[in-house]
């Protein structure tokens, strides 16, 4: 691509071309010389986790009683290790179709 178009590539050319933004192969010297860590950008609220299997009570009182827009999603029986993440409004599209829940063990005795 070089020797036709200059410095860049035909793909670069036509970025430009279409005036698309696109990431440098290099990060800026800004960050660089900066250190950036989580910790550092993270909102100061307490972490709230959900699991994969949770009562639909619970992950109510979870929405209701914190702002978060994305969850992390860890699995108990694996010590918390994270197996995803789920966003807010999933969240409740997923609550306003009751019908893809799965009924509790306590549950299927009383119908």
């Amino acid at each position: 691509g070089k020797w036709c178009f200059g410095s860049q590539g035909i793909y670069d050319e036509i970025m430009k071309l279409k005036s698309l933004p696109f990431l440098e192969e290099d990060p800026p010297p800004t960050l660089i010389s900066s250190v950036h860590k989580a910790k550092d950008i993270m909102s100061p609220a307490p972490l709230v986790l959900l699991q994969p299997e949770m009562r639909v009570s619970e992950l109510i009182e979870t929405l209701k009683s914190t702002h978060h827009t994305d969850f992390p999603v860890v699995d108990p029986s694996r010590d918390d290790v994270l197996i995803g993440s789920i966003q807010r409004e999933h969240l409740i599209v997923m609550l306003c179709h009751t019908d893809t829940f799965i009924e509790g063990p306590s549950s299927e005795g009383q119908r």
